[in-house]
């Protein structure tokens, strides 16, 4: 039987580990995977066989949409006309919907990153005692998730 854990800090880690030495598991038993977080840049825009599920141009076509519309309806009291401001009013748009897509992706990435697990621990239990006194340390040390095979 295994039980596999995983952790974000190395200070509970280490904790679970040393009590867990001390109830007669043997450092054979134990194994710690150091995990590598994928750091790459993300692309601006997305590819057609690609996404990531946040899209900027979605943000970008709405806000465009918005001025491209406000500056027809009044383009006409100025005098480079309606089609002209229609058209500012479109870039001006998306420069606004780009700018508040960046900002919001931000705050999004923000809450995904909170629990991210960068060890994880697995113990080749002998028996069921083992099992569940693991499971009761990994608890108490706060693992992020517990898993069994």
């Amino acid at each position: 039987m295994h039980i596999v854990a995983g952790y974000e800090s190395n200070k509970f880690l280490e904790m679970a580990i040393k009590e867990i030495e001390e109830s007669g598991v043997s450092e054979e038993q134990i194994v710690i995977i150091e995990m590598k977080n994928n750091h790459e840049t993300t692309q601006m825009f997305d590819t057609k066989s690609y996404s990531d599920g946040s899209s900027i141009l979605d943000g970008m076509a709405a806000w465009s949409v918005i001025g491209a519309l406000f500056g027809i309806i009044y383009g006409s009291r100025f005098i480079i006309g309606p089609l002209a401001t229609g058209f500012i009013g479109f870039v001006i748009g998306a420069i606004i919907g780009f700018a508040f897509e960046k900002v919001m992706g931000r705050k999004k990435k923000r809450k995904k990153t909170l629990n991210t697990i960068e060890f994880i621990v697995i113990i080749n239990c002998r028996n069921e005692e083992e099992l569940k006194t693991s499971n009761v340390i990994f608890r108490n040390y706060h693992a992020i998730s517990i898993g069994y095979h």
